[in-house]
């Protein structure tokens, strides 16, 4: 129970940062807006955050992100998505990602349950794998000109390896804004 209640605290719409008109001025401009916040408790560890404004309707945002076939072409650094199991009703899957982010890091291999309210919410936590940790959440937004969609992403993410923090943050927040664009074109078509 306190697991699922730290896990809740943790994985709600306001855990994502604030932002500033520096912040609206970047998502008005095209551009995604990161945040890496390290883990001072361990090394290669820390919540990372990113926000992106995509000129298309949320089901379009929502249908790129469950995507396991396509997301190999969209997300930066994923070698491979299977699904692993479908619990019934399509509400929740386990999927396994193979990723390489960086030349300096090795592959890491990431099982994941995945909770859905299609089309606002994609929740997610660790099962298995290399990642010593990993938990968070995708939002998706309808933003009030009813053309434009919000997405955010937050996540706590421990490698389990011994990486310097520095260097976990420069690869994570260059990761992914590429990330979000790609998101961006797949369901805009821009």
């Amino acid at each position: 129970a306190c697991a699922s209640v730290a896990m809740a605290l943790l994985l709600t719409p306001a855990s994502a940062f604030d932002l500033d008109a520096a912040a609206l001025a970047k998502l008005s401009a095209g551009e995604t807006v990161t945040k890496f916040t390290a883990d001072k408790s361990q090394s290669a560890a820390g919540l990372l955050e990113a926000v992106i404004d995509i000129p298309a309707p949320r089901e379009a945002v929502w249908k790129v992100l469950t995507d396991c076939e396509g997301s190999v072409k969209v997300f930066s650094g994923l070698k491979t998505c299977k699904i692993v199991k479908t619990e019934p009703g399509g509400k929740a899957d386990v999927r396994e990602h193979v990723i390489s982010w960086h030349a300096m890091l090795p592959s890491v291999r990431s099982v994941f349950r995945s909770q859905y309210d299609a089309p606002n919410r994609i929740a997610f936590v660790r099962t298995e794998g290399d990642l010593k940790e990993l938990k968070g959440e995708w939002i998706v937004q309808a933003l009030p000109d009813g053309k434009t969609t919000r997405l955010t992403y937050a996540a706590h993410i421990a490698l389990g390896i011994p990486v310097p923090s520095p260097l976990v943050r420069t690869v994570l927040e260059g990761d992914m804004p590429k990330s979000m664009k790609a998101i961006r074109r797949a369901a805009s078509g821009k």
